[in-house]
């Protein structure tokens, strides 16, 4: 709805990341996280895990400045996130040329008619797109007709796939 969305990227071994993140460039990022896992390293052998890294490092949307997981609706998280997604298909596009499979699970029953209509109109290009739904009823006829869709159904205690 032409709100202004933006991410922050966290890493890990920021102190506080309650405050806006500093800039920083690839030899200082280093050095802070080599001493930051020096610093928790009994920690991490204390837990048996890593604490510190990539794999702890977040991204954090705000909308018009303000956190989303703090101020934002349910519908603006869902909205974030998604387009988020969206956007990082866009940038595999762009830097390895390929197009990655899309999986999204769910995701129709928490979005509105013109969200719906806008996320499929952009699944549909080129790119093969799985999506999970109880609700066929989120499609359009056309749309129907030019997808395979896969169905289950339950018949005395035996799962099949239609």
């Amino acid at each position: 709805d032409g709100e202004d969305v933006r991410g922050e990227y966290l890493p890990s071994w920021l102190d506080d990341e309650s405050s806006d993140p500093p800039g920083f460039g690839r030899d200082e990022a280093r050095e802070r996280l080599r001493a930051c896992m020096a610093q928790r390293r009994p920690e991490e052998r204390a837990r048996r895990r890593a604490v510190v890294g990539p794999h702890a490092d977040k991204v954090r949307l705000l909308v018009e400045g303000h956190a989303l997981e703090r101020f934002g609706s349910q519908g603006q998280q869902r909205s974030a996130v998604l387009a988020w997604k969206l956007a990082e298909v866009s940038v595999i596009q762009d830097v390895l040329s390929v197009k990655p499979v899309l999986l999204l699970d769910d995701v129709m029953s928490e979005l509105d008619e013109r969200r719906r209509r806008a996320l499929v109109e952009y699944a549909v290009g080129d790119m093969q797109t799985f999506i999970t739904t109880a609700n066929l009823d989120y499609f359009d006829a056309s749309l129907l007709d030019a997808a395979r869709v896969v169905a289950l159904q339950r018949l005395e205690g035996v799962t099949t796939v239609v």
